[in-house]
């Protein structure tokens, strides 16, 4: 693992150590979840919260992501070919 890998490590599992599931929310189904998009350093404790709820075990998921592309231009949407995590 290279320096920039590890510190990325590093902060990933800060932000996922310092989310603290609310009781309120904790026991309840997760039917959508909009996360933020704004990089690591910039929504990485909003977005580890947030991902915090979907480390559920007993819980199957389907996973639609949504968003821009920023590589090439897209006259309307592209779909990945993944069908498993």
């Amino acid at each position: 693992m290279n320096y920039i890998e590890a510190k990325l490590l590093q902060e990933l599992d800060t932000n996922l150590a310092k989310a603290q599931k609310k009781p309120e929310f904790a026991a309840k189904k997760i039917k959508a979840l909009i996360g933020p998009h704004a990089g690591y350093r910039y929504s990485g404790p909003v977005a580890a919260w947030a991902y915090k709820y979907l480390a559920n075990p007993q819980q199957k998921l389907r996973v639609f992501l949504l968003g821009p592309s920023h590589h090439k231009y897209l006259d309307g949407v592209s779909f990945s070919i993944c069908s498993e995590l």
